[in-house]
């Protein structure tokens, strides 16, 4: 089966470390738990302006600078089991595609992640990694990813890595590991066999 897996929170530990820098530059105390809607602007120290127009504090859309440092998506850590997963689904024969979005202002983000798949996944056919923002125009029988607008419009079966922000996304499955999305991958290759 062709697979479409997300990297940015099911493949790597993205926003927990996005929120830890951002509390430690704007001397906050967000929680990843908290943020229940995909913009996560709705939830940092809004912009306060002086009566001169200049910021004097806050954050708002700025949190989304973070993402543009170099070595931010270098440097992150694999989510539980993905690394082992992703060799399991490659070593059964499924064509798996590495499909992720990189912030456009970003000068080194798409390379950082390439880095990452380099150093975490040695095995992976780099020919499948793709930086996109529309995933719904990649064709594939599933979708491992963890964003709303991804998950609704993917024409196959949708598997959802649980997450605050999208908690209200209808989907075939909705899981909590790699674990269960390899059992799952399993299961489905099975079903079409017979």
């Amino acid at each position: 089966m062709k697979i479409v897996i997300d990297m940015d929170e099911v493949l790597v530990q993205t926003v927990q470390p996005w929120v830890d820098v951002y509390n430690e530059e704007y001397d906050d105390n967000l929680e990843l738990r908290n943020i229940d809607k995909w913009y996560i602007h709705e939830f940092v120290k809004p912009i306060i302006v002086n009566e001169e127009g200049y910021q004097v504090d806050g954050c708002g859309k700025g949190v989304y600078n973070i993402l543009n440092r170099p070595a931010f998506f270098r440097d992150l850590k694999p989510i539980r089991g993905a690394v082992e997963g992703m060799k399991r689904l490659i070593d059964a024969g499924h064509d798996v595609v590495i499909a992720t979005a990189t912030p456009n202002d970003s000068d080194t983000a798409h390379s950082d992640k390439v880095k990452w798949v380099k150093d975490y996944l040695p095995f992976f056919d780099l020919n499948n990694f793709i930086s996109i923002h529309r995933k719904e125009m990649l064709g594939g029988d599933i979708m491992f990813d963890d964003a709303p607008h991804n998950l609704e419009k993917f024409e196959g079966t949708k598997v959802c890595m649980t997450r605050p922000w999208n908690r209200d996304v209808e989907c075939d499955f909705d899981i909590d590991s790699w674990k269960e999305f390899t059992n799952i991958v399993e299961l489905l290759a099975e079903a079409r066999k017979v």
